[in-house]
C-alpha cells in the first residue's frame, strides 16, 4: 500500500513539475514575442518617422525652388521692362547717349545720358 502511494506521490510530484516546466515556457515564450512585436513597433515609428522627414525635405526643396523660379522670373521681368524704358527714351530722344558706369562691384550701375 505505501507502494501505491509513494508512486502516486511521484506522479503527482512529476504532473506539478511538468505543468510548472510548461507555464515557465509559456510565459518565456509571450515575453520573447513582446519583445519582438515591441521591436517591430518600434522599427515602423522609426520608417514612418524617416518617412515624414524625407516628405517634409522634399515639400521644403519644392518650395524653394518655387521661390527661386519666382525671384528669377520677376529679376528677368524687371530687367525687361528697364530694357524698354532705355529703348523708349533711344527712340523719344535720339540725341541722347547712355552710357553705363559701374563704379564698384557692390554699388549701383548708373545710366549717364549725355547730349
Amino acid at each position: 500500500m505505501y507502494n501505491k502511494v509513494a508512486i502516486g506521490i511521484v506522479f503527482s510530484l512529476f504532473f506539478i513539475v511538468l505543468v510548472v516546466l510548461f507555464s515557465i515556457i509559456i510565459i518565456r515564450l509571450l515575453i520573447y514575442r513582446t519583445k519582438k512585436y515591441a521591436q517591430i513597433i518600434h522599427e515602423k515609428e522609426l520608417n514612418h518617422q524617416k518617412d515624414i522627414t524625407k516628405t517634409i525635405l522634399e515639400t521644403q526643396e519644392q518650395v524653394l525652388n518655387n521661390i527661386s523660379k519666382d525671384i528669377h522670373d520677376d529679376v528677368g521681368q524687371q530687367l525687361t521692362f528697364i530694357n524698354f524704358q532705355i529703348e523708349h527714351l533711344k527712340l523719344d530722344h535720339p540725341n541722347f547717349e547712355t552710357s553705363f558706369r559701374c563704379p564698384n562691384r557692390l554699388g549701383g550701375c548708373l545710366i549717364v545720358y549725355e547730349t
